[in-house]
């Protein structure tokens, strides 16, 4: 599993966005974005109860927002601003 903060701080960038393949995943990736203190957009703190989509996007400041799979899609061919990541992998992988 990769670690958010730790590709937040490599990367240096404002905003990485994440795939989540499957539940366990996402169990993981939310049980870590809880220990960061990380909150939705809006202010509200994340809790253990609240789903996430199949992509997140994750802010330096620990704010949290969905992606529609839209905007994912569109993102490859628009924009390689963009870091996208495998957070189930074992490694860094930039999705592409």
């Amino acid at each position: 599993m990769n670690n958010v903060k730790m590709i937040l701080e490599k990367y240096g960038k404002d905003t990485i966005w994440f795939y989540l393949k499957d539940d366990k995943t996402e169990e993981n990736f939310k049980k870590e974005l809880m220990e960061l203190g990380a909150t939705w957009m809006s202010g509200e703190k994340l809790e253990k109860h609240h789903r996430f989509s199949y992509y997140i996007a994750v802010h330096s400041d620990k704010t949290i927002a969905f992606i529609s799979s839209m905007c994912w899609k569109m993102s490859f061919a628009t924009n390689k601003e963009i870091v996208h990541v495998d957070y189930s992998s074992d490694s860094i992988k930039y999705l592409v």
